[in-house]
Formats: C-alpha cells, sequence, structure tokens
C-alpha cells in the first residue's frame, strides 16, 4: 500500500497503474477499504487504473467504470501444445 501512496504525490507521473491482485487483498481485509479507495479517486483524476483479482467487492465495483470477469472456456495447452511465441510469452 505504500507504494501506491508514493504514486499519490505526483499522479501525473503515469497514464496507467495496474495494482495486481488488489482485489483479493480488499476482501481479505490485508489493506483498508476506505483508504485504497480515496486513493484510487485522487490516483483516477490523472491515470488510468486497473485492479486485477477475484472476489472485487461491492464499493470498488461501485467505483469503477468497467468490470471483466475473464473465464477461460478452451486453452490448446491442455492438449500438451507448446506455448506460442508473442502468445504466451
Amino acid at each position: 500500500m505504500d507504494k501506491v501512496k508514493s504514486l499519490s504525490v505526483n499522479p501525473k507521473k503515469y497514464d496507467l497503474i495496474i495494482l495486481e491482485e488488489f482485489n483479493i487483498a480488499l476482501r481479505d481485509k490485508f489493506i483498508n477499504k476506505r483508504e485504497f479507495l480515496a486513493l484510487l479517486k485522487q490516483l483516477s483524476r490523472k491515470s488510468n487504473i486497473v485492479v486485477t483479482g477475484r472476489g472485487a467487492t461491492w464499493s470498488l465495483l461501485d467505483v469503477a467504470d468497467i468490470a471483466a470477469e475473464m473465464k477461460e472456456i478452451k486453452r490448446y495447452y491442455k492438449e500438451n501444445m507448446q506455448a506460442q511465441r508473442g502468445i504466451e510469452y
């Protein structure tokens, strides 16, 4: 959370900020929800924010512009095919 706070000092520095798996940290109460949402509102004035992870809280969904859930239906690696350059790596 300290790194996210440091980004808010100069919110114009980045066009895109990705907070990987922060939904889980919010859901499991590893970070303070109110404090996090306040930081998101401050950062989103000048940056696009992406918050990933399962189980997004309703309070986060309320302030989000977009919410998506991705679900794997079929992947060729399950048929023992090798990963493709430019796709998986």
